[in-house]
């Protein structure tokens, strides 16, 4: 990963999206490449990463219907070996979505 990445950040329930949110999964970790290796190609996940605490996995998530939702939780992802469980959290409302970081030092 670089130092600066420059992107755009969109509202994805403005572009049509019905349903975003987050996805907490608890793993076994020694699958853990395999599961992220499977997790990094479905496209309804924009963001993943490794986490400490009470889940192993923290994953955000962007689906088009009701319908692309259930299948993403009910089928696709823990249809992948090493995946123990998951837990939901869906996006009402985007209060802030800020990614204008300064460096540490400052």
């Amino acid at each position: 990963m670089e130092i600066i990445n420059v992107v755009a950040v969109s509202n994805p329930i403005k572009l049509g999206f019905e349903i975003i949110g987050n996805l907490k999964l608890t793993i076994d970790l020694k699958k853990k490449d395999h599961i992220l290796h499977e997790l990094k190609k479905i496209d309804q996940l924009n963001y993943i990463a490794l986490t400490t605490g009470g889940t192993d996995l923290d994953v955000e998530f962007i689906a088009r219907s009701l319908d692309e939702f259930k299948d993403l939780i009910f089928n696709e992802i823990p249809n992948i070996d090493g995946v123990i469980s998951l837990d939901t959290s869906l996006i009402v409302e985007i209060i802030k979505n800020s990614w204008d970081f300064v460096t540490a030092w400052d």
